[in-house]
């Protein structure tokens, strides 16, 4: 009996194995291969779909935040650059200030200093002169707008006369007149009375450190105020506010003087005198703290200028990432993620 041939290779069949059997035996074969080259295949296609989708999305990313990146740099730059310009307009109103405030307080303290050193060095008429100055210099300092004359040493009358002004009006005078001896004499008031009687002074004022027994510092005598120089610069704006107010009052002459000797009364009295008092103490403390807040404020800028130039330095770095990342292909991001 002839044995079948292979349907694939035309050579004669095994013993023992029949053409259907060889047949069943080929197809399970090639079923197998199929199934894996489908496989194979289907898993490519889906990397190859997977790496185009990644792709696409990685684009959509990029398109999507990109508007956001330019907002972002432009609002950041822009709030940057208006809070350095804040920062600065501050720093410089704080030194202005601080500026403005050191030039009146070392003004006041060199007409203090010059005054004290003028204690005894001299002729109590060179005396007088130089106090006269200083006194002057402080009034003007204190009662701005008001016409300030000082009479020149050798002629007769009071030192200086004070014209009180406000909004183009005259409204009274305040005499000083400048002791700078070393004690007491009686024979001063009568004649800064008369001196006051001839140009019409409200209030008449002898600044001094030698005072009547059991005075000190701020007294009345007949009238007349007596007042030591460190209170001098406190005592002139009060006057002159006091001067103001009544004539802006339109008070009759009797009312006037009946009002202008009540002022006299509480500004010579132990309270008012008190209160000169805590004026004169509060500006000693005041110039220690003020010395005090320089010294703070130069250290303060030395640390804000730090800190600026750290902030301006960290938003350079942070604009310059971001300036990278734009720039950057999707494959250079890809190998740096």
């Amino acid at each position: 009996m002839t044995t079948g041939r292979c349907p694939t290779c035309g050579q004669p069949l095994p013993k023992g194995v029949s053409l259907p059997e060889l047949r069943k035996r080929i197809d399970a074969v090639q079923r197998q291969a199929i199934s894996k080259a489908l496989t194979l295949q289907t898993q490519q296609l889906r990397r190859e779909i997977e790496s185009e989708l990644q792709e696409k999305m990685r684009a959509q990313a990029r398109r999507d935040i990109q508007p956001a990146i330019s907002r972002a740099k432009l609002e950041g730059r822009r709030e940057r650059e208006e809070e350095l310009r804040r920062s600065q307009r501050e720093l410089k109103e704080a030194q202005r200030r601080i500026a403005l405030q050191d030039s009146r307080t070392k003004e006041l303290e060199g007409t203090v200093k010059k005054l004290g050193r003028q204690i005894n060095e001299a002729s109590p008429q060179r005396i007088g002169s130089v106090s006269q100055d200083e006194l002057r210099r402080l009034i003007e300092t204190s009662c701005l707008g008001d016409q300030i004359m000082p009479v020149p040493a050798g002629r007769r009358g009071a030192d200086i006369v004070q014209q009180v002004c406000e909004n183009g009006d005259t409204c009274g005078k305040i005499l000083w007149e400048v002791k700078d001896t070393t004690s007491w004499s009686e024979t001063w008031i009568p004649k800064a009375k008369g001196d006051g009687q001839r140009v019409g002074a409200d209030y008449i004022c002898i600044v001094t450190t030698s005072f009547p027994k059991g005075s000190d510092g701020l007294a009345r005598r007949n009238g007349v105020i007596i007042i030591a120089p460190i209170y001098a610069a406190c005592l002139a704006p009060v006057l002159r506010d006091a001067i103001v107010e009544l004539h802006h009052a339109r008070l009759s002459g009797q009312q006037r003087a009946s009002k202008a000797g009540m002022i006299l009364e509480y500004v010579t009295s132990a309270e008012s005198k008190a209160s000169f008092g805590v004026i004169a103490d509060s500006v000693d403390e005041l110039r220690k703290i003020q010395a005090n807040e320089r010294n703070y404020h130069d250290e303060h800028w030395r640390k804000e200028e730090g800190l600026v130039g750290k902030i301006a330095a960290a938003g350079s770095a942070i604009r310059t990432r971001l300036a990278t990342i734009a720039r950057d292909t999707p494959v250079s991001l890809a190998v740096r993620a």
